[in-house]
């Protein structure tokens, strides 16, 4: 069954785009010699998108030393690479918008921010150079489960039934269906043409130690573990022996974890404003 899906995957005409503002943003870096003015005029036709840009510019989880008043300060302050992996992530929110009317869409989007933020913090604390490539992949690492609930007959019904339970979404989903939706995702990612690091780090999200690039799937697997612990997901599943294990690898002792948990709840509050939660 897992092939079959996989293979319906890319025949289907109506499968979720990358979002037209995130393309252009994407195919403008993509030039060697890129137009900064362009960048700013693509990204600021898009009214939201800057706004919370500048929001997110100004907020706690960057810090800035003076205040950010408008898009090329921003661009200037964040560099092109963390503005591009911004606009992807801010974008992705049209397609939970799609299914606003649904629980389900929303508590993944919900659970998307939080694993998105507590990742980059994390990140921030032992690998500073990848927190904004974690930022989209926890942003990202669920898309399967929009694009599952939409093409998967019962689906839903599967939701309902484990909802708020300590089962594993990733286990049942393999049970019922052969595929998970770490895997849809991961193609979703593929068929956008984003780098290998996002597909595979999102395949990966619940078994880190295959994936090829290890440390960002790591921070992912681990925020998304905590996260569900304290009732952040669709299930309240979680491994605390990998938690343990995997803040062991990153060096985070009790007081650097409390750091973290503190800062979470800081700047989860803030942005959950900023992403309409």
């Amino acid at each position: 069954m897992s092939s079959d899906i996989i293979s319906k995957l890319e025949e289907l005409d109506d499968l979720p785009a990358l979002p037209q503002t995130a393309k252009k943003v994407i195919d403008i870096l993509n030039k060697p010699d890129f137009s900064f003015a362009e960048l700013v005029s693509v990204i600021s036709k898009d009214m939201n998108i800057t706004a919370s840009i500048l929001k997110l510019a100004n907020s706690a989880l960057y810090s800035p030393k003076s205040e950010i008043r408008n898009l090329t300060q921003a661009i200037t302050f964040l560099g092109a690479n963390n503005i591009k992996n911004l606009v992807i992530a801010l974008s992705t929110k049209t397609l939970f918008e799609n299914f606003k009317a649904s629980l389900l869409i929303q508590k993944v989007w919900e659970h998307s921010v939080a694993v998105a933020i507590y990742s980059r913090i994390v990140a921030l604390k032992i690998s500073n150079k990848i927190s904004e490539e974690v930022f989209l992949i926890g942003m990202l690492h669920d898309l399967g489960i929009i694009v599952m609930n939409q093409y998967i007959k019962n689906y839903e019904e599967m939701i309902s039934e484990i909802y708020g339970s300590d089962l594993s979404l990733h286990e049942k989903e393999k049970e019922l269906f052969d595929i998970t939706h770490a895997e849809v995702g991961a193609k979703l990612v593929e068929l956008w043409n984003l780098p290998e690091i996002y597909s595979d780090s999102i395949r990966y999200h619940h078994s880190s130690e295959d994936s090829k690039y290890k440390e960002y799937a790591k921070i992912v697997e681990y925020s998304d573990l905590v996260l569900s612990k304290n009732n952040m997901n669709i299930v309240n599943y979680t491994d605390e022996d990998r938690i343990e294990q995997l803040r062991n690898e990153f060096g985070i002792d009790v007081e650097t974890s409390d750091e973290i948990d503190e800062m979470f709840n800081e700047v989860y509050q803030y942005e959950k404003e900023l992403f309409k939660l």
